[in-house]
């Protein structure tokens, strides 16, 4: 996986560099008397638009195999050229063929140096300065392939607490100075072996290595102690809630990681804030089974919402996809790219128009999926849950996320594995 993806050529460049092209081309046929003599270097041209593509998508063996195809034509018609008389070479064409060298040699040291302004934009963050989402993605995954391996790792999420009241009492500058004295405090109080980023909406994730909870517990706390005390323009003080998950063996991707410290987070929150939680334990998620058992026993789903499905991903690419595969299998679907409002409306329904079932990808922007269903499960504990992950890295077995039944989805998969998950989920209880 590259460390960050190449940015796209823009369309007016790739066009012009085609209108380019097909106008040196086309001047061998109008005028072949001018370029009678240039022979297979006109064909050069022709490449440009190629390699262009090639280079800013990413294609590295294929742009180096373009270009080293037009220094090959450039040398072969040089030594075609220094073959002919030097009474019937025009004083002209060597000039020619060393600008078409030169020109290539200065578009290669550009894009170079335009690639490398692109790679370091996706890896730092413009806002906060910390290494940016994309960055993250990659590092925890070695990360967590370590942990797999039987390192300690510990994941912290951080979250300012009230920036939509800041931003709308001092305005949106008030709440970026707010995330920005969070990133600058994390920053500062991460050691160089660990990674601090911005994960997105005033929220950063660290990743403690051979980290535990009790040593991802000061770390966070002393965060917060820092926020607190900051001194902020308005005069007012900005705090900020943590919520600390370990690795556990079978969780098989780091998203679930994730989405556990991000489901303390909500605890923390909802615990008064400006305080550091910890995602549930194994004794406490068996005790929430436990009531979540009792309840499927004691609930029923209304018929008419037997084929009803909440389906949540922020892409809505693959909503749409989803929403097709599960239509053409029966469903009813409501889906959302906006878990707060999935929240809302779970809680608002009754008990006999709550849906079948949930579909969650694991993590979402805004909200993770496991915090979300955490929320949902206040309502319901029986909610039925389908996660989906597009970063699984080996078999997931860990089934003590948030839900009465839960199952695990990998990105990619087929239609037939989607509606095995749902009917698992969906079965009565023994």
């Amino acid at each position: 996986m590259a460390i960050a993806a190449p940015r796209p050529l823009s369309r007016t460049s790739f066009l012009a560099s085609i209108v380019l092209a097909g106008i040196a081309i086309a001047s061998v046929f109008v005028f072949p008397e001018r370029d009678e003599g240039l022979g297979v270097l006109i064909w050069i041209t022709a490449l440009i638009p190629a390699f262009l593509l090639a280079y800013f998508r990413g294609l590295v063996r294929a742009a180096i195999l373009i270009a080293g195809s037009m220094a090959t034509i450039a040398m072969i018609q040089a030594m075609a050229v220094a073959g002919e008389s030097s009474d019937t070479l025009p004083p002209a064409r060597p000039a020619i063929y060393g600008a078409v060298l030169l020109g290539m040699i200065v578009l290669v040291e550009m894009l170079h140096r335009e690639r490398r302004a692109a790679g370091q934009v996706a890896l730092v963050d413009k806002i906060t300065g910390l290494p940016s989402r994309e960055y993250f993605d990659l590092a925890i995954q070695q990360e967590f392939a370590a942990a797999e391996r039987g390192r300690g790792m510990a994941v912290v999420m951080f979250d300012v607490d009230n920036l939509g009241t800041v931003n709308s009492r001092f305005g949106r500058p008030a709440g970026d100075v707010a995330v920005n004295t969070l990133a600058k405090v994390v920053a500062a109080n991460t050691r160089k072996e660990n990674l601090s980023a911005h994960f997105g909406n005033g929220r950063f994730v660290s990743v403690l290595r051979e980290g535990d909870a009790k040593g991802a517990a000061i770390f966070a706390q002393r965060v917060l102690d820092q926020l607190r005390e900051s001194a902020f323009p308005w005069g007012g003080k900005v705090t900020a809630s943590a919520g600390i998950a370990e690795y556990e063996s079978g969780m098989g991707t780091h998203e679930l990681l994730v989405g556990a410290a991000d489901r303390a987070v909500g605890r923390a929150k909802s615990g008064g804030r400006d305080m550091v939680a910890f995602a549930p334990d194994k004794a406490e998620r068996e005790d929430m089974a436990r009531h979540a058992a009792e309840a499927a026993r004691g609930g029923a789903v209304a018929e008419s919402a037997r084929r009803l499905v909440y389906l949540l991903d922020d892409d809505a690419s693959v909503r749409s996809a989803l929403r097709g595969m599960l239509v053409r299998a029966g469903y009813d679907v409501w889906d959302s790219g906006d878990p707060p409002a999935a929240i809302a409306r779970y809680r608002d329904a009754g008990p006999g128009e709550r849906p079948a079932a949930v579909i969650a990808d694991v993590i979402m922007p805004a909200m993770t999926g496991t915090r979300m269903m955490a929320e949902i499960a206040e309502a319901n504990p029986d909610v039925r849950v389908v996660y989906i992950s597009g970063y699984a890295q080996s078999e997931i077995t860990w089934r003590d996320a948030p839900g009465g039944s839960v199952a695990m989805l990998a990105k990619p998969f087929t239609s037939e594995q989607m509606m095995d998950a749902l009917a698992q989920v969906t079965a009565p209880p023994p």
